[in-house]
């Protein structure tokens, strides 16, 4: 279990031989797309490696708030292997079906950063978000 430096959010995850399961929390929706951006990345590589020097922003909508967290971590996801970045740091807004976001990380570098586990995609099917007592939670499966 992995509680981020606000500790309003949080993450853990599950290792299977094709996949992953994200188990993350939020005290409201943008700490818990936070949370479970920093998972995924947490399965990529090691966070502690990548540096926030760069700042990419980011805008997305979707018909639900499942949606939208899927299209968030495919997005991520796209612009990590396109871009061939690392990300790290995660300010999100969202507004109704719609999320913005400032995104930090920085460009690979095959001498600093350890090779982590690629990420094929994310599962909708299995993705689920619930209003809970300690604010929002989700459940993610990432196809590696």
């Amino acid at each position: 279990m992995t509680q981020l430096p606000n500790k309003k959010s949080g993450f853990e995850l599950v290792r299977k031989t094709s996949k992953a399961a994200i188990m993350a929390w939020g005290k409201d929706l943008p700490n818990l797309f936070a949370a479970t951006a920093t998972g995924m990345f947490t399965v990529i590589t090691n966070p502690e490696e990548v540096q926030p020097s760069q700042l990419r922003k980011l805008e997305l909508s979707a018909g639900s708030k499942q949606e939208l967290l899927q299209e968030w971590l495919e997005l991520l996801n796209d612009l990590h292997q396109i871009k061939n970045e690392f990300y790290v740091k995660f300010d999100v807004t969202i507004k109704g079906n719609t999320l913005e976001a400032a995104v930090r990380g920085e460009r690979i570098d095959p001498k600093r950063h350890a090779p982590g586990t690629e990420v094929k995609g994310v599962t909708l099917r299995e993705l689920n978000l619930e209003k809970t007592e300690r604010g929002f939670e989700t459940h993610v499966d990432l196809k590696l």
